[in-house]
């Protein structure tokens, strides 16, 4: 069976790139990367940073892994996994009903209707 994770001594040889391996997100049709570093601790950590800063999570994740700052990226928009393919159904627009990229979003895609100001 093929190796699905990253460890340090990877990324000292791996320079460049996407992952090829990992966990595979279809919405995205990428791979987040698993790195074998990462503590069940060092990830509730990194998901917490993430909610308030995610530029520093991506620091960390670089720091404790060795990975390159696009690898890192990768694990914190999906937050270590995969996205799911209808996960924008759940948050519906106000306005016309269609998907909503995510439930904090302010404007509507498709209909264009905005509310940033409001206080809901």
């Amino acid at each position: 069976m093929e190796k699905q994770t990253y460890s340090r001594e990877d990324f000292e040889v791996f320079i460049n790139g996407f992952p090829e391996r990992g966990l595979f997100c279809e919405k995205c049709k990428a791979f987040i990367p698993v790195f074998e570093e990462l503590t069940d601790t060092n990830i509730a950590d990194l998901l917490r940073i993430i909610e308030t800063n995610p530029v520093v999570a991506i620091g960390e994740i670089v720091r404790l892994t060795g990975c390159s700052q696009r690898f890192a990226k990768i694990w914190v928009i999906h937050r270590g996994k995969p996205h799911s393919k209808n996960q924008t159904e759940k948050f519906p627009c106000p306005y016309c009903q269609k998907p909503l990229r995510t439930k904090e979003s302010r404007q509507c895609r498709n209909c264009l209707q905005d509310w940033h100001n409001n206080n809901s």
